[in-house]
């Protein structure tokens, strides 16, 4: 895992992933990931990120494939 994260005010920031796994020759993925997040305020932030996964199966004849995914949190905390 690769992390870097860039804030560029007092409410909002951005944030980079990249991660792999490998298991013995069977799976491989990496996948890369860039969030935002924004703070409305002390209490309560909106996060968004959107990844992309390159994965393959080497041992069930070689399937491989890219998926893209989203996601979007409200984040409250006491």
């Amino acid at each position: 895992l690769l992390m870097a994260n860039y804030t560029y005010s007092d409410q909002a920031s951005v944030t980079g992933r990249i991660s792999n796994v490998d298991v013995d020759g069977f799976f491989d993925a990496t996948k890369l990931t860039v969030a935002h997040l924004y703070a409305f305020t002390d209490n309560l932030a909106l996060a968004l990120e959107v990844s992309s996964v390159d994965y393959d199966y080497e041992q069930v004849n070689g399937i491989d494939g890219d998926t893209l995914e989203g996601g979007i949190e409200l984040l409250f905390t006491f």
